[in-house]
Formats: C-alpha cells, structure tokens, sequence
C-alpha cells in the first residue's frame, strides 16, 4: 500500500472508530459510499482527522451518504472529480448538487426509521457496543422497544400499534439480559427501582424517572414527541444537520 497506509488506517481508527465507535460491519449500510472519504483522506494526507477543520463536513457526508444511499456509480465518480480537483476543502456541497439528481439529500423520520440501528449509533457517537452471542441466540447489544410491540395490557391508546416501530420508540446497546428480562413489560413497571439500568442504557429520554407520568403508557404519543425533539436536535447539535 506505500504511503496509502497511514491515511487509510487513520480514517477508520480515528474516524469510524473514534468519533463514531462504529466497530461493527453491520453498521455500515455502504461500504462503496466511503469511498469519497477515503480518497479524501489519501489525497490531502490527512494524519489526524481530529484537527482536520474539515472533520465536520466529512461527518455530514458520512452520515448523509449512508442513510440516502450515495452509492451509485455516477456519484461516486463524480465525488472523486469533485476531490481531485479540489483543494484541501471536501467538496461537500457539490457532491450533494449531483446526488440530489438520483438521490435524497435530506433526512426525514421515515428514513431513520427505516436505518435505525444507523441512526441510533450516530446520535450516541461515544457509546461503545460490544457484538457478542449471548443466551443462545440474542445478540449483544440488542435493538429494544421502549414501550413493547406485546404488551398485555387492554386499554392502549388508538395509535399505539402505528407508533411502537418509530424510532423514537427504539433504543441500541441494550443488553440481551434486560431485554429478555423485560419482554413485553411496560417501561414504567420493569424500571420501577432500577433508575440506574434506564439511564446507564438508554438516551434521549423525556424523564430519566419512571415515576414521572410522561412513562405512563396512555401518554405514549407525548413521550415519543419529545424523545423525537431530543433526537433531531441532536442531530443539529453534533453534525449541523436537520431531520
């Protein structure tokens, strides 16, 4: 590889793993949309992303990239003639001109949706998640719902079953032995006495109190509007970028 090395190992120890703590392949929804980033790097020589002041629009693309899926052949090569011909600024903004031709360029609810565990990652960039087999079959860290898919109890409200999948509902990191612990149980009930579990793995909450009637189940829809208020400022706060 020569002198390739050093940048392409910076990029994902420091980038992936550092700013992001992506340790995992199935994180990544396009390995082919990191190649922008990569020749970036290789180009401009870049030893230490943390004081590249190009950090920020590198994260901006890598996150917009992945969710809208800049994969395809015409970006990409038009990505590298952007870079090539660049200075040491990321051409970001003329990248997203041409992807915005066959692509999506902005961030919506659905979209996360439809990328949670992505999505989850990006908006907890410190957080470190261990990939391991446990209890049989469950994986470590496991995808959880705050308020069940199954819960027993009769009198839900009308839009539960349309909002239970929503990402605000959804929670990376937790481990497999809660999650089977909890099952079907309302987060009110299963966190009762156990503060200290809610808040070492879970994020974006309304209320770290499960006492607080925000986690009453028949206030799911103001519970998930305000976890959603959290997360997309979050999203403006860490990458300048609005759902």
């Amino acid at each position: 590889l020569g002198k390739t090395r050093e940048p392409l190992v910076n990029f994902f120890r420091v980038f992936l793993n550092d700013e992001f703590k992506i340790n995992n392949r199935r994180l990544i929804r396009s390995w082919i949309a990191l190649l922008p980033l990569l020749y970036f790097c290789l180009k401009n020589d870049i030893s230490n992303l943390r004081q590249s002041e190009q950090l920020k629009s590198l994260k901006k693309f890598f996150i917009l990239s992945q969710l809208n899926d800049w994969s395809l052949q015409a970006i990409i090569g038009k990505a590298h003639q952007a870079i090539k011909d660049g200075g040491d600024e990321f051409p970001l903004s003329e990248i997203a001109e041409t992807a915005k031709l066959q692509r999506r360029i902005e961030l919506t609810g659905t979209l996360l949706g439809e990328h949670a565990e992505f999505t989850l990652k990006i908006l907890n960039p410190k957080k470190t998640l261990t990939y391991a087999i446990q209890y049989g079959h469950r994986l470590n860290p496991e995808l959880e719902h705050i308020f069940p898919r199954n819960p027993k109890e009769k009198d839900l409200p009308q839009n539960y079953k349309s909002k239970v999948n929503e990402v605000w509902n959804l929670e990376l990191g937790v481990p497999g032995d809660i999650n089977m612990e909890k099952l079907n149980t309302m987060p009110n009930v299963f966190f009762a006495g156990k503060q200290d579990k809610l808040k070492d793995h879970y994020s974006y909450l309304p209320s770290e109190h499960p006492e607080d009637p925000i986690w009453d189940y028949h206030k799911m829809e103001e519970f998930l509007q305000k976890r959603k208020e959290l997360m997309c400022h979050a999203f403006q706060t860490l990458y300048s970028l609005k759902v």
